[in-house]
């Protein structure tokens, strides 16, 4: 499986297909990960079918794994990897990483629905430290 730079981006990103280029752009994102297809409210939605939508606009992606949520079959790019497959020829022993507080955790984009999508960077200390508590208990 390819190595992760710490320095490399996470964003978050459920939404149209003009958000996935956008996102995938500005944040100089190498590799997706999503899956073949979303499940929400009953609804099927075609996250795989977005991300290929996408490829075209965003020459710097180099890999995209691919998860099976659904096991329906959608259209595979050359790109793919599959997730589980390339997971499994991995070490379950994952060493930490030492990280500064504001390394990067992830990039969070909004839906684009007033303009140009707008992105926020969460840094490692902040979000987790927030996270601890809210639910720390007393």
């Amino acid at each position: 499986m390819q190595s992760f730079r710490t320095d490399d981006p996470n964003v978050y990103n459920t939404s149209s297909e003009l958000l996935t280029p956008t996102c995938t752009s500005s944040a100089g994102a190498e590799t997706i990960i999503t899956t073949d297809q979303g499940v929400r409210g009953g609804k099927l939605i075609e996250l795989k079918k977005t991300v290929n939508a996408a490829l075209d606009q965003c020459p710097g992606v180099k890999r995209v794994f691919v998860s099976q949520r659904t096991g329906n079959q959608v259209p595979a790019h050359q790109l793919d990897i599959p997730l589980e497959q390339a997971m499994a020829s991995e070490s379950t022993e994952c060493p930490p990483e030492i990280m500064d507080a504001n390394d990067h955790l992830f990039m969070l984009y909004t839906s684009g629905s007033t303009g140009s999508p707008k992105g926020l960077i969460h840094a490692q200390a902040g979000y987790l430290l927030h996270a601890m508590m809210a639910h720390k208990v007393t």
